[in-house]
C-alpha cells in the first residue's frame, strides 16, 4: 500500500510542494520517534513488539511507519533544500532510485532477521543495518537495471532482421 501511495506522492509531485518549514517538522518528529525507539528498548516492549496479530505489532507497526514517513519527508526536504548538488556518482544514484524504493523492503527485512540474533547494542545495530540496506539496495538496483539493459540489447543482436526482396513494376499513367 505504501508503494502505491510513494508512487502516486511521486506523479503528483508532493515531495516538492513540502515547505521548508513542513520538512522540518517532518524531521524533527522522524528524529524524536528514532530516539525514543532506540532508549524505549528494554522500558516499552510493546512498542517494539516482533510482530503477530496482536495490538502490541499494531503498535509498533504504525510507529514503524510514521517514523519513517517523517524521516522520508523530512529528509527529502532537506536535501532538497540544502544539499541540491549534481556529479555523475549522484545521477547514478538518482537512476537508481525507484529500484531502490522496489527492492529496500526485502534488502531491510532480511537484514533485520539477520542482525537480530547478533549481541550488539541497539544504535550500532542500526548504524550497520543503515549502510549495509543502502549499498545492498543500491546494487540490486543498478544489477537489475544492467541486467535489463543489457537484455534489450542483446536481444536487438540476437533477433535476425528479414529482409524480403520484392521486385515490383508498377506502372503509372499521369493525366492531366
Amino acid at each position: 500500500m505504501f508503494i502505491c501511495i510513494g508512487m502516486l506522492a511521486y506523479r503528483l509531485e508532493w515531495f516538492s510542494t513540502f515547505s521548508k518549514s513542513q520538512g522540518e517538522k517532518w524531521l524533527i518528529l522522524g528524529i524524536i520517534l528514532l530516539f525514543l525507539t532506540f532508549i524505549g528498548k528494554g522500558k516499552f516492549d510493546f512498542i517494539l513488539a516482533n510482530g503477530g496479530l496482536n495490538w502490541e505489532s499494531f503498535v509498533w507497526s504504525f510507529w514503524d511507519c510514521l517514523m519513517c514517513m517523517a524521516l522520508n519527508i523530512g529528509l527529502i526536504v532537506y536535501f532538497r533544500e540544502s544539499l541540491n548538488i549534481t556529479s555523475s556518482f549522484i545521477k547514478v544514484l538518482s537512476q537508481n532510485t525507484f529500484g531502490v524504493y522496489i527492492f529496500h523492503v526485502p534488502v531491510i527485512a532480511i537484514m533485520q532477521f539477520e542482525l537480530a540474533s547478533i549481541n550488539l547494542p541497539i544504535g550500532i545495530k542500526f548504524v550497520i543495518e543503515l549502510i549495509l540496506d543502502i549499498v545492498l539496495s543500491f546494487t540490486i538496483s543498478y544489477l537489475v537495471r544492467c541486467l535489463y539493459y543489457s537484455n534489450r540489447y542483446f536481444n536487438r543482436l540476437l533477433v535476425k532482421k528479414r529482409t524480403v526482396d520484392v521486385d515490383v513494376d508498377v506502372d503509372v499513367e499521369l493525366s492531366v
